[in-house]
C-alpha cells in the first residue's frame, strides 16, 4: 500500500516557507546542516523552500522542529501521523521522533492524546483494509479497549494493561 503524501494548504505553505527561510538566515544554518538534522535530502529542502515545489506535511513538520518554528494552527491542528510499524510506536514511547510517511486529518473533537494506527497492526482483521484506527491513549477511555499483544495490537484482553481505546476509524481515499 502506497502512503498518501499530505501537503500543506498553499497559503500556510507560503507563510511557512518565508518563516523557515528567515530562520535559516537568522541562525546562519546551511542547508546541508538542516538536511543532516531533519533527515531530508538537501536537494529536497532546496526545492521545497526556495523553488516552487510543495513540501509534504511530514517534511514541513521536521523542518519546523529543527528550526523551532510553528506550522500554524491551520496546518498542524487536526492532523496526525499514521503509525505503520511497531518501530514508530517504540520510537514515540522512547521520546524519539520517527519519520512519518503519511498524515491523516482528524475530527476536530479529537486531541493530541490520540494515535492514528494502520489497521494492519491489529491482530484481528476486523477493520477494513484502507482504514486507520484512531486510538485515544489518555484516560478516561470510552470505547473498545486496545491491548499490546506480541508485536501486534489486539482488541482482546490478554492480561496486559490497556494501551488505549478505539475512538474513530478513518478511511483513506483511493490513490
Amino acid at each position: 500500500m502506497q502512503a498518501n503524501k499530505t501537503t500543506l494548504p498553499h497559503s500556510v505553505l507560503h507563510k511557512f516557507k518565508q518563516s523557515a527561510i528567515r530562520r535559516i538566515r537568522d541562525k546562519r544554518i546551511s542547508l546541508s546542516e538542516l538536511a543532516r538534522i531533519t533527515g531530508i535530502k538537501q536537494s529536497t529542502l532546496h526545492r521545497g523552500l526556495y523553488e516552487g515545489r510543495e513540501l509534504t506535511f511530514s517534511n514541513a513538520l521536521a523542518i519546523s522542529r529543527a528550526l523551532d518554528i510553528g506550522l500554524g494552527s491551520a496546518a498542524a491542528g487536526g492532523m496526525a501521523p499514521v503509525i505503520r510499524s511497531f518501530d514508530q510506536l517504540a520510537a514515540l514511547s522512547d521520546g524519539r521522533q520517527p519519520i512519518w510517511d503519511e498524515f491523516i486529518p482528524l475530527e476536530p473533537s479529537l486531541d493530541d492524546s490520540v494515535l492514528a494506527i494502520d489497521q494492519a497492526l491489529f491482530r484481528q482483521r476486523v477493520f477494513p483494509r484502507r482504514s486507520v484506527v484512531v486510538v485515544q491513549t489518555a484516560p478516561p477511555w470510552h470505547g473498545r479497549a486496545v491491548f499490546a499483544d506480541r508485536g501486534a495490537l489486539s482488541l482482546e484482553d490478554n492480561g496486559h494493561a490497556a494501551f488505549g481505546c478505539v475512538v474513530a476509524i478513518i478511511f483513506r481515499k483511493n490513490t
